[in-house]
């Protein structure tokens, strides 16, 4: 494993924790995460920047694309998941970024079907999303 790919498990195990217990992301975990987010892209001597740049640009504008659609559907998507987005979307890159959400809104789906089908939940339940998206990631690792 790099140290992008345990930083951003890291990043999501924290959030997710958080997600889970509280329903919420505090604004100074986030603002750490962007930060530190920030200095593992600078730092990856993997990625050729001159050419590569935009593989990695995308990924954060998928985070922003989901924080700007939460924002405009009334909270829908929690302004944390898009902020997480675009900080794991930074140091992965969008092809992987677009793989991880895919894998966290089917693992999502599936059990929210299962929370209706036993009663616990209805269609308007909010679940958190972090969760799903460090499981989202580690079926890309695995």
């Amino acid at each position: 494993m790099t140290l992008q790919e345990i930083c951003a498990v890291m990043m999501l195990t924290v959030g997710s924790i958080w997600d889970i217990r509280w329903k919420r992301i505090p604004a100074g975990l986030l603002i750490f995460n962007v930060l530190f987010g920030a200095i593992l892209i600078a730092a990856n001597r993997e990625v050729d920047w001159r050419q590569d740049w935009y593989l990695y640009a995308v990924g954060i504008l998928i985070g922003i694309i989901l924080l700007l659609t939460g924002r405009f559907c009334g909270g829908c998507i929690g302004a944390a998941d898009g902020i997480m987005t675009a900080v794991i979307g930074g140091m992965i890159g969008y092809q992987e970024t677009l793989l991880l959400l895919m894998n966290a809104v089917l693992a999502a789906a599936v059990f929210s079907i299962l929370l209706i089908a036993i009663k616990k939940a209805g269609r308007g339940t909010a679940i958190p999303f972090l969760p799903f998206m460090l499981l989202g990631y580690i079926i890309i690792l695995v």
